[in-house]
């Protein structure tokens, strides 16, 4: 009978723990959807640029996207940075309606696209058939874009 009693007390503990473990936390939720969206428009991002290869600027409908269920469309004539992270690219809303802001889990981000010359060697070479693609998302915190804690995504895409 004691025995039972100390094997009871032990499963609901572990019972207790394995329930505890189960559950995935709000900021986790938070990363893993801000991940996905970064996955997904790198892969947008490319496959338009497979197709659409820009000379000295980018925009427009051919580099149009969709992430957190809403379409965007960046300016058209965006420049492309002469050497990686010297564009400011393309940043979706982070207020009005038209289009939306970006929204995960009930939380607003600013989400930006951009394209630089890059080097395939990793050198200083930059080519104009070699970028550097970078996609941010920053979060939104009292109508301000906090810089402090962003998700990003860069890959490189070679001309075809």
């Amino acid at each position: 009978m004691m025995l039972m009693v100390i094997v009871s007390i032990a499963a609901v503990g572990v019972g207790v723990g394995l329930q505890a473990s189960a559950k995935i936390p709000a900021k986790t939720d938070d990363i893993l959807s801000g991940d996905s969206v970064l996955v997904s428009v790198m892969e947008q991002t490319r496959a338009n640029l497979i197709k659409n290869w820009p000379s000295s600027t980018w925009g427009g409908s051919n580099y149009a996207f969709t992430a957190g269920g809403t379409g965007y469309t960046p300016t058209s004539s965006l420049a492309i940075g002469a050497s990686p992270g010297a564009s400011s690219g393309y940043s979706t809303p982070i207020t009005g309606s038209s289009p939306a802001p970006l929204m995960l889990n009930n939380k607003t981000y600013c989400l930006t696209v951009s394209l630089d010359k890059a080097d395939p060697a990793a050198g200083t070479n930059y080519a104009a058939d070699f970028l550097q693609v970078t996609v941010q998302l920053n979060p939104v915190i009292s109508g301000s874009i906090n810089t402090n804690s962003p998700q990003k995504l860069v890959t490189y895409v070679a001309q075809p």
